[in-house]
């Protein structure tokens, strides 16, 4: 299970495979630019799970991606960071 609220809350069962696609229109990712999903316990904490999209910003967590989170609530953000070093985050930490 894997759902994104309106609320953009995220639940998810340890161990489930997900698969999520953003979308930053009128923009298209071009060839250097990276988009980042990142999950941490607080504000400012170390990153628990980071993860990058494809070309068309496709996201996948692998079930590996949770060895070592334990249960509970996590903060996550997306990030844009283009090939010319420029940073836009998408999502702020929620």
């Amino acid at each position: 299970m894997f759902v994104i609220n309106e609320d953009k809350s995220i639940y998810t069962i340890k161990h489930d495979t997900a698969h999520f696609t953003v979308s930053i229109e009128p923009y298209e990712l071009r060839e250097g630019d990276t988009l980042t999903f990142t999950v941490r316990k607080r504000y400012r904490s170390a990153v628990i799970i980071a993860t990058n999209a494809d070309a068309e910003g496709y996201f996948n967590i692998a079930s590996s991606d949770y060895d070592g989170v334990e249960p509970g609530y996590y903060l996550y953000d997306i990030q844009l960071t283009t090939g010319e070093g420029e940073i836009y985050t998408l999502v702020p930490p929620s």
